[in-house]
């Protein structure tokens, strides 16, 4: 008898435990069924309101992943809500893929410690992931998160202030995926009442992650913003920003070639110096076109001599000094070329300078890169 109750007893816990277990959202959802028409709740999704799976080829995207989840290239997916990749889980998208984003619903996708999302795309066939309202406009959904375990010049980890992710640690070899011929569209939407998320947000982001051929458009805020890491990028390319066109905390240690923003309504490029006197980042071939107040703001001109290949068109100020004590031109011949700028900077001995020592020899880079062409506008 108190062995028969014992057990009784055992069952009973494990049934409270299993049902209390976290409710989380499956990351395939569920659709509506087609009706001919566009009804009031839908972006550009032919399906009706009452009827559950009679839309074979739409898949929702919300939740949380925990596992390896590859994308079926044979349907199409819409991100109705905040998609979080947790540690060791990895979403995974198929080449030539067109991923959509419910707009005004608070959608996001964020990459935490030890998740990875893989976006495979190719020159024949790029990935974008973009609004699906019917007329889509810059901030429609929040943007992309990136949360690695790389140095970011702090102790200890930290929380991101978008979605309070913890990121930062000792790893600088970390990976949080592969991005390759990737555009990020309408992003950039408001985070909470003081906060805009801006479209590709990496925080702690390792060398391992891979980042090439990646295309950010029409985002309400910033469109790149890196805080600490040690990853690089190659052929990067903002345009159309709200805010900033990229903005790099002064922790990072990576390296990029190419990078290109076109038309910002702020300010190009903030990239302060690096903490170290001896660091060694290469920054080649980075064109800075069209912004509204500055090219390039917070600089130093220790970490201007990090650039090679420096070019910047069509802006009010070329260059916004916040550190000029070290200026040592008879040093350092610089890798820099204006165009169509009012001032050169905000410093007269640099702007003096710069009159009396022409221009390097190297392309203008007015015009986008061709590889931009792939994509299908």
């Amino acid at each position: 008898m108190k062995k028969s109750f014992f057990l009784s007893f055992l069952c009973l816990l494990f049934f409270i435990r299993c049902s209390n277990r976290p409710n989380y959202r499956t990351v395939q959802g569920s659709v509506r069924c087609e009706n001919g028409v566009q009804d009031p709740d839908e972006y550009g999704v032919d399906c009706g309101w009452s009827c559950l799976n009679s839309c074979p080829d739409l898949r929702t995207l919300e939740g949380e992943i925990f596992r390896r989840y590859p994308l079926d290239a044979r349907f199409n997916y819409l991100i109705t809500g905040p998609l979080i990749i947790r540690d060791q889980g990895e979403l995974v998208i198929q080449p030539g893929m067109n991923i959509k984003v419910q707009p005004n619903v608070g959608a996001y996708i964020a990459v935490v410690q030890g998740g990875s999302l893989f976006a495979y795309g190719n020159e024949n066939s790029p990935i974008t992931i973009s609004s699906n309202a019917p007329e889509p406009q810059p901030g429609d959904w929040g943007g992309i998160i990136l949360c690695g375990k790389a140095p970011i010049g702090q102790q200890t980890p930290q929380l991101s202030p978008l979605g309070y992710y913890f990121y930062g640690g000792d790893t600088p070899d970390d990976s949080s995926g592969y991005l390759r011929y990737l555009k990020i569209e309408h992003a950039g939407g408001p985070y909470d009442d003081d906060l805009n998320f801006n479209a590709l947000s990496l925080y702690g982001v390792g060398d391992y992650t891979q980042i090439q051929n990646l295309w950010i458009n029409e985002s309400l805020h910033h469109g790149l913003y890196v805080d600490g890491g040690t990853f690089s990028m190659d052929e990067v390319v903002v345009t159309h920003s709200g805010a900033n066109g990229a903005v790099f905390a002064s922790d990072w240690t990576g390296a990029w070639d190419g990078l290109y923003i076109h038309h910002s309504n702020h300010t190009g490029l903030t990239y302060p110096m690096l903490p170290s006197l001896t660091a060694t980042s290469t920054l080649r071939r980075t064109a800075i076109v069209a912004a509204d107040q500055n090219g390039i703001a917070d600089l130093s001109y220790l970490s201007l001599q990090q650039f090679e290949q420096l070019y910047i068109a069509q802006t009010p100020l070329g260059i916004a000094f916040n550190n000029f004590s070290q200026f040592m031109p008879d040093h350092s011949p610089l890798s820099l070329r204006f165009q169509s700028v009012a001032n050169y900077s905000n410093e007269g001995e640099f702007n003096t300078w710069y009159e009396n020592n022409p221009p390097p020899s190297f392309p203008s880079a007015d015009a986008l890169p061709t590889w931009v062409n792939r994509w299908d506008n």
